[in-house]
Parts: structure tokens; C-alpha cells; sequence
């Protein structure tokens, strides 16, 4: 096993394809301003300010995939499910799980009364 590299010895690209948290990539940008000059200062930080943004790309791209695949999952099961009540869980599962929540149900309006048809969640 190798020896650990600390923050400070890798770049902005390494910390990106690791996946490093937000906390890295700031402890990489004080790092490289504690060690250069002032003139030098403006281009660590356009640089840091890159990598965040990049960062941010990378993560509302992933997010975008994770979405997308549950999409493609319930559009499977629109064609497969004939049960209504399983797939209407299934949807309200699939939402629950993609905005991260901890209770997602759907309801109804019959006669201007709202009835809950399922339920995911605590």
C-alpha cells in the first residue's frame, strides 16, 4: 500500500476524478495561495473558482444520470406493471428517493375531498 498524498500534493484534476469533497479542493486552494506570491494570488483563485465550477457541473451531471435512469425504470415499468396500485408506488418510491426526502406520497381529489393513494417513506 502506498504512502497517503496529503491535499496539498495533488492538483485540481486529481481531487476531481477522486471525487474529493468541497473541503479538499479548499484546503488545496489555501494551500496554493499560502504558498504563492501576491502577483501569483489571482490565477490560484481563477483556477480554484474553475474546479468548483466544474465540480458543481460534475455533480448536477450526475444527479441528471441518477434522474434519468429512474425515468427509464418507470417507463419500463408503465409498459410491464399492470397493477395500479404497484405502479403508482413505484412512481411515488422513485420520487421519494430522487429528491432525497424522507416522505413523498400522491394523492387525489375526488368531490373536493384530497385522498392520499400511497405512500413511500417515514
Amino acid at each position: 500500500m502506498g504512502t497517503p498524498v496529503s491535499t496539498a500534493d495533488r492538483g485540481w484534476m486529481e481531487l476531481l476524478l477522486d471525487d474529493a469533497p468541497l473541503d479538499e479542493l479548499e484546503t488545496l486552494r489555501r494551500a496554493l495561495i499560502d504558498d504563492s506570491d501576491p502577483s501569483d494570488r489571482a490565477t490560484v483563485e481563477r483556477e480554484a473558482n474553475a474546479a468548483l465550477r466544474l465540480r458543481a457541473q460534475l455533480d448536477q451531471r450526475r444527479q441528471r444520470s441518477r434522474e434519468l435512469a429512474a425515468l427509464n425504470d418507470i417507463a419500463v415499468r408503465l409498459t410491464t406493471v399492470r397493477d395500479d396500485r404497484a405502479l403508482l408506488q413505484e412512481v411515488v418510491d422513485q420520487a421519494r428517493q430522487l429528491l432525497g426526502v424522507d416522505l413523498a406520497y400522491m394523492g387525489s381529489v375526488y368531490d373536493e375531498e384530497f385522498v392520499i393513494e400511497v405512500t413511500s417513506g417515514h
